[in-house]
């Protein structure tokens, strides 16, 4: 498994880091996923879906969630 899993921390310690505009490679970004994928589920099912948005579809995003905010729409 990746070293980004291996080196976990507790949920609460990685919860209170802000966000920042870094580039992450896709090699990271693949394994992440991938080990997300295989984390356990109830039932063993795994029903999660991931996405992962760059550019220009990931700046729409950004301005589409910003502009709802700044309505009151949660």
């Amino acid at each position: 498994m990746c070293a980004v899993v291996g080196g976990r921390q507790p949920v609460g310690v990685l919860a209170g880091r802000p966000f920042t505009d870094r580039h992450v490679s896709r090699e990271v970004l693949e394994c992440v996923l991938s080990a997300a994928a295989w984390s356990p589920s109830g039932s063993n099912i795994q029903p999660w879906h991931a996405c992962v948005a760059t550019g220009g579809p990931l700046a729409e995003i950004k301005k589409r969630a910003s502009e709802r905010l700044t309505a009151g729409d949660p």
